[in-house]
């Protein structure tokens, strides 16, 4: 037995009796891992000298990259390395190119290690920060995730609570208004019952007790013929019910007068959220239904229409429903002949159609309301931007005093003038307003101004009778020459007695708020 030790090979893992060792790196390979295959035809190795350089695989292979660095870092003109880093031109160079060529010399240069180490801290720096813009805190992205998805089930939890106090509240009209139709339908069987039994009473009386009870059935009789002949059926609404999320439908009654005679129809409603909106009827063969909005904030969002012709007979009556999103449109509600054959014409020849508008839902009508809100804003912003200047402009030319006056709904009789105090113009002239209440002999208020002291003038003058909207407020101006004392000049018909009284605005607390002002021409 050989005491010696055998290698074992690095790659393959099998021991070999001929080892050759890498003189770089000193592991030992086998002949055929090394490189170095045995001789098929004798056995025998190729010798090779002990003192020769031998390079395994794995070493040759980082010998030939960093040969390939080496010549890549050596220039091409001079076969030397590069040495030096020209800044004006951004370039390699080696010390001949630097010496010899002679196209640098006056550029800054310096040498390659060193701006590498500068330029290559700078890159290394960008970088740093870079990653750090690209991978933001993750926890805090966690937390703020966490929060959206809390935020997410309260506000669905809120709405899923809205929405089943909405489904309760519709559920609670309809079971009511159930109940009671419900009491009608079973009040036909109790009183088949109760004249079933009345007349089972009677069969049976014998005769004696027939006549003695006669009266006492027949009141009975009476009382249930009674009943029966004052009811009338009035069919049970539903467009009126609504809730929180969905509203109820403003119902308007459109009557189309002389049907038989007549080829279109057309009216204008304001809906309960002063929406504007033109409804017009046509007959050709068919009646056909146009819907139109006068607002641009309605054109823009969806409304829903219902249409009911409605029959003496509930079972007939035409129901339609419609969706309104801005498009104006023809619908066909009914045709001519049917309207006809079913009578639905009443005997005055009037065919009477009940539309009913409503928003889609809840957020629908609040949009407009918030663009409607807005919108009032913006126009009340511009009539008090207007009112001021008007004010400071009539306070720079007219002389102008505010007068009110107690009004009563009763009409008296011979109502006697009004004075208000006076207004003192720069010429120690006075000026008062006169008004005339409406009395029974006129239903007109009447309104003058009057000089009552001073010279004559020729004067410029205006009568405001003020509401609590600006717009409807009445105003009148005009031009005189004022020659006598006393001496009213201004308008007989101020406002009529109807008009005042159909407009709470012009009288809250039934108080009329008059302002006037003069300027005298001649000054």
């Amino acid at each position: 037995m050989s005491l010696l030790p055998i290698a074992e090979c690095t790659v393959c893992k099998l021991q070999t009796t001929f080892s050759v060792p890498c003189s770089n790196c000193c592991h030992t390979y086998c002949a055929g891992c090394f490189g170095m295959p045995n001789d098929s035809a004798g056995g025998r190795v190729r010798l090779f000298s002990l003192l020769s350089v031998r390079l395994c695989f794995r070493c040759k292979t980082v010998k030939q990259e960093e040969t390939s660095e080496v010549e890549q870092e050596q220039c091409s003109s001079h076969g030397r390395h590069f040495r030096l880093f020209c800044f004006t031109c951004e370039a390699l160079l080696c010390d001949d190119c630097f010496l010899l060529e002679g196209a640098h010399m006056r550029h800054k240069i310096d040498f390659v290690d060193a701006v590498y180490k500068e330029r290559r801290a700078n890159a290394d720096r960008m970088l740093t920060n870079l990653q750090k813009l690209q991978n933001p805190d993750v926890t805090l992205c966690e937390k703020n995730l966490e929060s959206i998805l809390v935020a997410e089930r309260s506000i669905s939890e809120d709405a899923e609570a809205i929405y089943q106090q909405s489904k309760q509240n519709v559920k609670r009209i309809i079971n009511a208004r159930n109940l009671l139709l419900r009491e009608r339908m079973e009040l036909p069987a109790k009183r088949r019952k109760l004249n079933d039994d009345l007349y089972r009473k009677v069969t049976q009386l014998p005769r004696v007790e027939f006549f003695k009870k006669q009266a006492s059935i027949h009141r009975q009789c009476d009382e249930l013929i009674s009943c029966i002949a004052s009811e009338q059926f009035v069919p049970t609404q539903f467009d009126d019910i609504g809730c929180e999320l969905v509203p109820s439908y403003k119902m308007y009654t459109c009557t189309l007068t002389d049907f038989h005679s007549s080829l279109h129809w057309s009216q204008n409603w304001v809906t309960i959220s002063d929406i504007a909106w033109n409804i017009s009827l046509r007959k050709d063969g068919n009646i056909f239904l146009k819907v139109e909005f006068c607002d641009d904030t309605a054109n823009r969002e969806t409304y829903k229409l219902l249409v009911i012709v409605p029959h003496e007979d509930i079972r007939k009556t035409i129901r339609k429903t419609y969706f309104l999103n801005g498009e104006s449109g023809e619908e066909t509600i009914a045709s001519v002949a049917l309207l006809l054959k079913e009578n639905f014409i009443n005997s005055n020849g009037d065919l009477v159609v009940t539309i009913g508008i409503r928003p889609t839902n809840i957020v629908t009508e609040n949009r407009v309301l918030k663009v409607q809100t807005r919108e009032l804003q913006d126009k009340i912003n511009q009539l008090e931007k207007e009112l001021s200047s008007s004010e400071i402009d009539l306070r720079c030319k007219f002389y102008i005093m505010h007068f009110n006056l107690s009004i009563s709904k009763q009409l008296k009789k011979n109502q006697v003038a009004h004075h208000s105090s006076p207004v003192s113009d720069r010429s120690s002239r006075q000026w008062c307003l006169r008004v005339y209440p409406m009395d029974d002999t006129d239903a007109n208020l009447r309104a003058y101004v009057v000089l009552r002291q001073g010279t004559p003038t020729r004067c410029r003058y205006f009568i405001e009778l003020i509401h609590n909207n600006p717009n409807n407020s009445l105003r009148f101006c005009t031009e005189i020459f004022f020659e006598r004392l006393n001496e009213g000049h201004g308008w007989h018909h101020l406002a009529t007695r109807e008009k005042l009284l159909s407009d709470i605005g012009y009288y809250p607390n039934q108080v009329l708020r008059f302002r006037f002002g003069v300027q005298p021409i001649d000054d």
